[in-house]
């Protein structure tokens, strides 16, 4: 997901983003994949709940891959994230 330079601090991603989670509840966790040089996107991330996990899918053998987490459902295996 990219925001636009002149809409980034406007809450267009932080909205974007509750979209994406509602959605995603039912699975119980949500992941994404982001570089390590968009800076701006990892602190985001940090910011509204995402925590750094292991590389998975087809990133797992991605050494660029930066992945992340974020948990709905405390009963979850700590393993899927």
């Amino acid at each position: 997901m990219f925001v636009a330079d002149t809409a980034r601090g406007t809450g267009v991603a932080a909205a974007l983003v509750a979209k994406v989670e509602t959605a995603a509840r039912a699975a119980g966790v949500l992941r994404l994949e982001t570089g390590p040089t968009h800076f701006s996107a990892i602190k985001f991330y940090e910011k509204v709940g995402f925590i750094h996990c292991e590389r998975f899918g087809d990133y797992v053998d991605n050494g660029y891959s930066v992945c992340m987490a974020k948990r709905f459902d405390k009963n979850l295996s700590k393993g899927i994230v």
